[in-house]
């Protein structure tokens, strides 16, 4: 049974493994501007989430710069840094 703390962190998965689930376990099309405009929603509850989670009110994800993040999960979820290559 999860805790108080784990539910809504759980919550936001489920909700995101629901998304279009037919669809995406069919292999049929999902209309990316509504993907788009879910995920951006989503993103919002689940930065509500892990924030919750780790005990602050501002997420994890918006005190570092991008491409210096990590992870809740540990340092195997670093996000690299981007580097755009020049076009050729």
């Amino acid at each position: 049974m999860p805790d108080a703390i784990s539910r809504p962190l759980i919550s936001v998965i489920e909700e995101a493994l629901g998304y279009e689930a037919e669809a995406f376990g069919e292999d049929h099309p999902v209309e990316g501007a509504d993907l788009v405009e879910w995920f951006a929603q989503w993103r919002l509850r689940a930065q509500a989430a892990v924030a919750a989670a780790i005990g602050n009110k501002t997420s994890l994800w918006n005190a570092v710069p991008y491409g210096e993040r990590i992870s809740p999960c540990g340092p195997l979820f670093i996000q690299p840094k981007v580097t755009p290559h020049p076009p050729t």
